[in-house]
């Protein structure tokens, strides 16, 4: 693209997306809204699960393309995938990079479509460990299929090492940058007037406010969140808020009563105001079963609460044990309890575990910092596409 025409133009395709509400679903939509700002045209191709979802809106400017995806095992999947391929072939001159999300069926068709098309393409990883992206697939025909299809985007990015090491265990040779989330810390920051946050959320002087945000659903452990807070109860002073939505809320909730814990925990659904929540709480857990680097955690840390997450990867890419939070096995309930009281009753630990998060993210997880380093590499990206060096 020559510098002064028009702007650079992104197709985003992920297969989940608003009005479902995730820690990717989040992320690419953020880093969209930045990307715009910064000059760039984003347009998202996604899937209509439901008849009263629109098939195209704009979401705070940014075009939202959502393709016939009936909820119906296999043949939506294959009604969705041709969709998306008749879509990449009729606007294939109205965008100069596709960057699909996450291993599966959607980004390979994407990717797969792309270099067809001689469009370069961008695949970024969402997560690592037992149920990320590439041990997962590695376990299954199909997976094994997209791995393969996805092997062939011009560049992969991944979040983290940990995350590369994955990749490139499968094919060393490919383009690889290592772009971690990032978090506006002009919103997620601490609250100047603590003691008006926890006021206006009706929260008790001497109530002690543990949260979890994130999808409700079984890798993000939430089950398991329960049964260690279960243990600490009955402790009147203490309180569990949920914020999510997702295939695991009916369970959860039929959960809670039967740890008897209607009293201490609220299941509430997930929020666009999550920093005023964050700003009123004490802890912040996290607790899946594997991450690749959870949005959720960025935005506590930032917000100054101290964090307890699983000690998997993807959290240890975040956490060092004692000085930006604690870690604790997936599955221990007492083990997470005792790290749950360790920060409470401690002011000294979660004064040290606040401050300390805080200062890492503003200087390592700048959303202004992720924004650029996509915007250069789809410079480069684009320069290879015309014949000249990409940079490295």
């Amino acid at each position: 693209m020559t510098e002064g025409k028009k702007p650079q133009q992104i197709l985003f395709v992920i297969r989940y997306f608003h009005p479902f509400i995730g820690g990717l679903e989040k992320k690419v939509f953020n880093l969209a809204l930045a990307l715009s700002g910064a000059g760039l045209k984003i347009t998202i191709v996604t899937s209509r699960f439901s008849l009263s979802w629109p098939k195209k809106e704009f979401l705070h400017g940014i075009e939202i393309i959502r393709l016939p995806s009936p909820r119906i095992k296999i043949a939506g999947a294959c009604i969705y995938l041709a969709a998306l391929s008749i879509y990449l072939w009729r606007h294939r001159c109205a965008f100069d990079i596709i960057h699909a999300f996450q291993v599966g069926y959607s980004s390979s068709c994407a990717v797969t479509a792309g270099g067809l098309l001689k469009k370069k393409t961008v695949l970024t990883l969402s997560s690592s460990g037992s149920g990320g992206d590439v041990l997962r697939h590695r376990r299954s025909i199909w997976g094994r299929f997209f791995l393969r299809c996805c092997l062939k985007a011009s560049c992969i990015v991944t979040l983290h090492e940990k995350m590369r090491d994955e990749i490139t265990s499968l094919q060393p040779a490919r383009f690889i940058k290592i772009i971690p989330n990032g978090v506006d810390t002009a919103v997620y920051r601490p609250s100047p007037d603590r003691r008006l946050a926890r006021l206006q959320l009706g929260i008790a002087p001497d109530a002690r406010l543990i949260l979890y945000a994130g999808r409700l659903s079984a890798e993000k452990g939430v089950d398991f969140l329960l049964q260690g807070f279960s243990v600490l109860q009955p402790c009147p002073s203490i309180r569990l808020w949920l914020y999510g939505d997702g295939p695991e809320r009916a369970s959860l909730a039929r959960r809670i009563n039967e740890l008897g814990l209607q009293a201490a925990v609220r299941l509430n659904a997930a929020t666009d105001t999550m920093s005023a929540v964050l700003q009123a709480a004490d802890l912040f857990i996290m607790p899946s079963k594997f991450e690749g680097m959870s949005n959720a955690v960025l935005e506590a840390m930032a917000c100054g609460v101290p964090v307890i997450a699983t000690d998997v990867p993807g959290n240890r890419e975040l956490i060092v044990p004692n000085k930006t939070g604690l870690l604790v096995p997936y599955g221990d309930a007492a083990a997470l309890s005792r790290a749950i009281i360790s920060v409470l009753d401690n002011s000294e630990l979660a004064g040290l575990l606040s401050e300390n998060a805080r200062n890492q993210v503003v200087r390592q997880y700048l959303s202004a910092d992720t924004m650029e380093l996509h915007k250069q590499l789809y410079a480069g990206l684009a320069a290879s596409a015309a014949g000249r060096e990409m940079p490295a």
